[in-house]
């Protein structure tokens, strides 16, 4: 009975140490797993959105350009881009979360392609000239899904990203609002007549445009059949969707009469929207079915839709007023 008391009173001192280093290891292991836990939704990038003022963007043998000019997003030639839109794309930038890494070999990079030299978009993010982060965007492993490498670390991660927020056409990033008329528009006017709001409506179809200036003649009854109404919702919801690049395209003989255009003949119709914080000066052109809009503060020439330049020629009807 005394041998029993004294093998058991031996083993409480090693089952006692056995169990504060099953303690120590169970801490130990924990502690690793929550550093691995965090390590593996650390930022893909670290960088301050808000100071983001420049997104270098290089893919398909091309560089593309957009950067901060005060407030608001531009390309280059001042082409404006929707500020909306670079803010969520930034955020999206941002929240990207490493997870486990799906390789980190230097053959894994080319197999991703994710390298210096192979790429399906290389993105820099700047502070004026200085460079706060980059990353390359490989091929998809699925649907809305890249591979991606930043800068400096050999670690590729499959992380949740559409690569189509990142287009290299210029046309895809341009502000399609651009052209709309800002604040609340009061009056069209297009030759010697425009119509106006009064109280806040426009005039019923049924009555005449007003002379533009002293002097000159009243409307004729085609003025009346203008929609001041329509035109006015229709120039407030103008899309541009591109540049027009081909200048010879306007290089032909001008007539203000849709109904007299053939396919050598370029329509040209010009008015003026005023309102609540400006005036603005338009130009509809059209040519074998392709159709674009000016403004006189800007350079360019923009391509719209054919329901726009359809919605937008009925100006003549005001227009012809002026010749009656």
């Amino acid at each position: 009975m005394t041998s029993n008391t004294q093998r058991s009173a031996k083993k409480i001192p090693w089952l006692a140490g056995l169990f504060v280093a099953q303690v120590a290891l169970a801490a130990v292991l924990f502690t690793t797993g929550r550093q691995a836990a965090v390590a593996v939704n650390e930022p893909l990038l670290t960088f301050d959105s808000a100071a983001v003022d420049k997104l270098e963007l290089v893919g398909e043998g091309e560089t593309l350009l957009l950067q901060k000019n005060g407030n608001q997003w531009q390309l280059e030639e001042d082409l404006p881009v929707a500020n909306a839109r670079m803010t969520d794309l930034l955020k999206q930038i941002a929240d990207l979360r490493t997870g486990w890494p799906v390789a980190n070999t230097k053959d894994a990079h080319k197999r991703f392609q994710v390298t210096d030299e192979s790429f399906v978009r290389k993105v820099r993010l700047f502070q004026g000239d200085k460079e706060l982060a980059m990353m390359y965007l490989g091929n998809a492993p699925s649907f809305r899904s890249v591979h991606l490498r930043a800068a400096g670390s050999d670690e590729i991660y499959a992380l949740k990203f559409d690569d189509m927020m990142l287009p290299m056409s210029r046309d895809a990033w341009l502000d399609p609002d651009l052209l709309r008329p800002k604040g609340d528009i009061l009056a069209v006017q297009a030759g010697g007549h425009k119509v106006s709001k009064t109280d806040g409506q426009w005039p019923s179809t049924s009555a005449a445009a007003e002379p533009a200036a002293e002097g000159e003649q009243p409307a004729s009854a085609a003025a009346g059949g203008f929609d001041g109404a329509a035109f006015a919702k229709t120039m407030a919801e103008i899309t541009v969707f591109g540049v027009a690049e081909k200048q010879a395209e306007f290089d032909a003989p001008i007539i203000a009469d849709p109904s007299a255009q053939d396919d050598k003949s370029l329509l040209k119709l010009a008015w003026t929207v005023t309102t609540s914080e400006g005036s603005y000066e338009y130009q509809l052109l059209g040519k074998q079915e392709q159709y674009y809009i000016r403004r006189n503060d800007n350079d360019h020439t923009f391509r719209i839709s054919k329901a726009q330049y359809d919605a937008l020629v009925k100006i003549q009807e005001l227009q012809a007023s002026a010749n009656s």
